[in-house]
């Protein structure tokens, strides 16, 4: 048993050849040191007696300050002081609803999960959905109205938006600009406020947009359609530059199904095969079985000689990137699996590669079977840029004498061949309904707050069209509107949000078993409407589809430009969780920055500056100047290992100048916001540019990257120590214990047994029988690496942000990192090019025999008698003995009073979870199993006189996990979940041979690759 090869992993392409260097940094207590070195005595001893002269005034910013409570007086009927409750609703992006349970404590919302009955969520959420919490709170949300920066009234706009709207003949020269809009009730009261004003226009538009998939959809079937997938019955999956881990409606919902296929062990010895093409490494590409990489423009060629391969009518078999017998092996694998395969293609992609993979579904018979076409939940899909050019054209005619703006940015994320921000200034009345001011709002004269969707009623739908309803579950903070509330208003009714909402879905309610009421009230209660999914349409392509399609020209050097992992298009800029959550692959914080391959980087003679002790591998980089569409924008490169040579990638969403106090560029605290990407778009193709010149500035700036950040304590490679394990499912099917650890029990030299001999034992009654023992496992076979259990784990937890500057000096307070691994066989050179991805999430491992207990002079890190490795908050003097002797890395001390804002201003309270403590500068912390959920479990098991339930705790990154990584429960009994998933032959210590014994164990990887390949 152990280790089933000598592959060894490593976390950079520097690591493997510079080793020495590498643990040299690991090695260094205080990497951020490096400007201490230049104090010379004098100024040293001037510090040193300052902070003896203060020491006696330490107490004053070292804890907390007091503050007073005052209970009920009266106490509100049917509340319980400490009880919260649960309420359904969905949150919504792009025009899509993910359905979501969000916690109410004492009236106001402090937690988002999934909602188990919604097909979007299946329980769980992604990152962005856990920072939704942050919105509503966020101090820099637009409070009032203003008109032309001073403080005005809902009235005075209604009234000046009426008078102008009358002067017209049937509201001639109004037009309203929305994103996509996915609310059944919006489209209604849209249709409605049309009808009233029919000389009126409407037009959608949002940067991160499904066009080319609808277009795509019009070439095969002659129609807009929505595509669903049901990757629980894909057997072969081909992602073509796509990735459904983290893009598009139904992500949360698809990464489960992938990643059920994948979870083998007990009994389930099949798994499902991914191969992914594309140009930059996506998560599924990580998870990826089999890993192509092409330039994006290329894709289209490979797509054809796939479709060729495959008997697909008018395919021509053109000149594929991807060699002859790599394509015949997939082509033979999908042919073997027909009616349980999925080809996917990203939704940057051309409209013609999606109308091709239309054509490869339908020969391989996996429409109606995994691939589903339904009806758009959206009214005039795929047309965001077109309508965005009529608008533009109408604006500059002045036939726009009205303009409302609802959501959205266009002044900052219109294309700039467009000038959106100069012909909007010739629409004599101009309004923004936003949850923030930002660049469109400073351009229109009135600001409008917007209501978040945690304080207003409306509905939504999913992904495969389930409707459900948005409920408030909190009174507006400031004096906001919905957009349904504003064209009530606007057509002069008086209904409230909940009465238009209800009139909506009236005649389908009215039809339920037991009337409209009791309808209505599950529907609140579930969260979905029964019966609202849309029914699947039996379409077939247009004959000899693939003829006539062409490949996208490419350039010397293509550019891309795609939505941010985490802040999306920039409408999260100023939330600091999204903002200081290391993006999946790169674990780049704070900036974005101009991905490209070594062989680029060579060419275009860019990189990075010399690494110095300190800042390892994520120091200076250097700045280039990118000319694409007649524009220039100058920002940091950044080597990507993995990515197609001559493509360049770029995230939008930074640079923003009206953001917030955390997403503006150049806030002089946290130094992050990037650089704004957006001027690159062209109205013509606002993703891919072909025409596009790099050159060197001879300027460097400086990335935060955590991928360095608390190092395991190894002497040698990670393998060396068991940090990784993984082989193949052949390998695995041969010998079950390939992947296991070594058992409690040693054997001899002649085969004798023995008992393993620990120096460390514990007290009488220590973790007995008679106590629950808490323990997790985590499966890295179903792990995507999206980061939701990080940004779960930060709401839950109140785990604050720190800015750009203390990351760089390795100070984030994340409880949870995810380490991202590549795969090196040994004696083999590092491949760069298409490196093996594995990750894995690292947290407090709950040590039975801890090596921070002993060390800590004050006790305040204890064992408990159920297994959890607890802190004692109110005695950490902060030593920080305990980091230093953690092998695993996973404490974080508060160096500076990082909980400061939320006492300073009075919403940011509001945001905090009342059962966990707030920390304050000098204190240690780390995760201890959510062990305020651990103890609401057990009053609630006391009061009914029972024991906790196996399931009945649900950590918050267990709860979020959309791939259901993660199980946590009490190991005693053999038949609770967490129980069966350590006896399982893919279970492993982390660094085991080092004694810790820990409660958290890992579930080792298991690939899938074809054996047409692997010959």
């Amino acid at each position: 048993m152990g280790k089933k090869d000598n592959a060894i992993y490593v976390r950079s392409k520097e690591q493997f050849e510079n080793p020495e260097h590498f643990d040299q940094v690991k090695a260094d207590e205080f990497p951020h040191r490096s400007s201490l070195l230049d104090i010379n005595r004098r100024d040293l001893l001037k510090f040193v007696g300052g902070s003896l002269a203060l020491a006696g005034l330490a107490s004053g910013c070292r804890f907390l300050p007091q503050q007073k409570i005052v209970p009920f007086v009266q106490a509100p009927e049917d509340r319980l002081p400490g009880q919260d409750t649960h309420f359904a609703t969905a949150v919504g992006l792009g025009g899509y609803a993910t359905g979501v349970l969000v916690r109410s404590y004492e009236g106001r919302p402090v937690k988002i999960e999934g909602n188990p009955n919604h097909p979007s969520s299946l329980g769980s959420t992604d990152a962005r959905t856990q920072a939704e919490l942050a919105v509503v709170y966020d101090p820099d949300r637009l409070q009032d109205p203003t008109l032309f920066g001073q403080p005005a009234t809902w009235d005075e706009f209604l009234k000046a938006a009426r008078s102008t709207m009358s002067r017209a003949h049937d509201g001639a020269g109004t037009a309203i600009l929305t994103p996509n809009v996915g609310s059944p009730t919006e489209q209604a009261q849209l249709a409605a406020f049309m009808r009233m004003y029919p000389g009126a226009r409407w037009f959608q538009y949002e940067p991160v947009n499904r066009d080319n998939v609808f277009e795509g959809a019009v070439m095969a079937f002659g129609r807009e359609v929505e595509i669903v997938y049901d990757y629980s019955k894909a057997d072969v999956i081909v992602t073509l530059e796509a990735d459904p881990f983290l893009d598009g409606p139904g992500n949360v919902r698809y990464q489960r199904d992938i990643a059920t296929k994948r979870a083998v062990g007990e009994g389930a010895m099949a798994m499902n095969r991914i191969y992914a093409i594309e140009g930059m490494p996506t998560l599924a590409g990580a998870m990826a079985d089999h890993r192509w990489r092409v330039r994006s423009s290329a894709v289209l060629s490979v797509a054809n000689a796939l479709a060729a391969k495959l008997g697909v009518t008018g395919a021509a078999g053109a000149a594929s990137p991807i060699d002859d017998k790599r394509l015949t092996a997939l082509a033979n694998d999908l042919t073997a699996n027909r009616g349980r395969s999925v080809v996917v293609a990203g939704p940057h992609q051309p409209s013609a590669v999606h109308a091709l993979v239309h054509a490869i579904n339908a020969t391989l018979g996996n429409l109606g079977q995994t691939v589903k076409t339904t009806a758009p939940a959206h009214v005039n899909p795929g047309r965001n840029m077109s309508d965005l050019k009529a608008l533009v054209t109408a604006l500059d005619a002045g036939q726009v004498t009205f303009l409302m703006i609802v959501g959205g940015n266009p002044v900052y994320d219109a294309p700039s061949d467009l000038r959106f921000g100069e012909v909007m200034a010739k629409a004599p009345l101009s309004a923004h309904l936003s949850l923030y001011p930002n660049e469109t709002t400073e351009h229109c004269q009135w600001g409008l707050p917007a209501s978040h969707f945690l304080e207003a009623w409306g509905d939504a739908r999913g992904h495969d069209g389930t409707a459900c309803v948005v409920q408030p579950l909190i009174q507006p903070l400031y004096d906001s509107r919905s957009l349904i509330e504003v064209l009530e208003h606007l057509q002069g009714k008086g209904r409230t949000a909940m009465d238009v909402v209800m009139t909506t879905w009236q005649p389908m309610l009215a039809a339920a078993p037991g009337g409209a009421d009791d309808a209505w009230a599950k529907a609140l209660s579930n969260g979905v409407i029964p019966g609202s999914e849309s029914p699947a349409l039996n379409l077939t392509p247009t004959p000899n589809l693939p003829a006539g399609l062409t490949s996208k020209a490419s350039g010397e050097i293509d550019l891309l430009i795609l939505p941010d992992p985490t802040i999306y298009d920039g409408r999260y800029s100023n939330i600091g969780w999204l903002q200081e959550l290391p993006k999946p692959l790169t674990n780049l914080m704070w900036d974005n920055a101009f991905h490209m391959s070594r062989e680029t980087a060579k060419k275009l003679s860019v990189g990075q500056k010399t690494q110095v002790l300190g800042q390892p591998y994520y120091g200076n980089w250097d700045i280039v100047k990118v000319t694409a569409n007649g524009k220039t924008v100058e920002g940091p490169v950044y080597i990507h290992d993995g990515m197609a040579d001559d493509l360049l990638v770029v995230h939008m969403g930074y640079g923003r100048k009206v953001a917030g106090m955390v997403g503006n560029v150049g806030d002089p605290i946290r130094q992050g916001g990037g650089f704004d990407a957006m001027p690159l778009r062209s109205s013509t193709d606002p993703i891919f540019a072909t025409n596009v010149s790099i050159s060197p500035t001879g300027r460097d700036y400086k990335l935060a990257n955590s991928q360095f950040y608390n190092l395991l304590d190894t002497n040698d490679y990670d393998s060396k120590r068991d940090i990784i394990r993984e082989t193949t499912l052949a390998a695995y099917m041969k010998n079950h214990e390939v992947l296991a650890h070594p058992t409690t029990k040693t054997m001899e030299p002649e085969g004798e047994e023995r008992e393993e001999v620990s120096i460390f034992q514990g007290p009488k009654g220590f973790n007995g029988p008679d106590q629950y023992q808490w323990a997790m496992t985590i499966d890295l076979n179903t792990c995507t690496g999206c980061g939701a259990c990080v940004a779960a784990c930060q709401a839950e937890n109140n785990i604050p942000t720190v800015g750009k500057h203390e990351t760089l000096r390795h100070r984030a307070m994340h409880w949870i990192r995810i380490d991202r691994y590549y795969r090196v066989e040994e004696g083999k050179a590092f491949d760069y090019g298409d490196p093996l991805i594995t990750f894995q999430p690292v947290t407090c491992v709950q040590c039975e025999k801890a090596p921070c207990e002993p060390v800590c002079p004050v006790a305040a890190t204890t064992h408990s008698h159920e297994g959890i490795n607890q802190m004692v908050y109110n005695r950490c003097v902060g030593t920080r003995y305990c980091s230093n002797n953690c092998p695993y890395k996973v404490r974080r001390f508060n160096y500076l009073h990082y909980t400061r804002k939320p006492e300073d201003v009075p919403v940011l309270k509001l945001l905090q979870n009342p059962d966990v403590t707030v920390r304050g500068r000098g204190v240690m912390e780390k995760c201890t199993y959510c062990v305020h959920r651990i103890n609401h479990a057990r009053i609630k098991s006391k009061r009914e006189a029972r024991e906790i339930q196996d399931g009945e705790i649900v950590t918050a990154c267990q709860q979020a996990c959309p791939s259901k990584s993660i199980v946590f429960g009490d190991m005693r009994r053999p038949e609770n979940a967490v129980s069966r998933s350590r006896a399982s032959n893919r279970n492993y210590v982390l660094l085991e041979s080092l004694n810790t014994r820990p409660r958290t164990t890992y579930l080792g990887k298991v690939r899938n690759p074809n054996p047409e390949l692997e010959a």
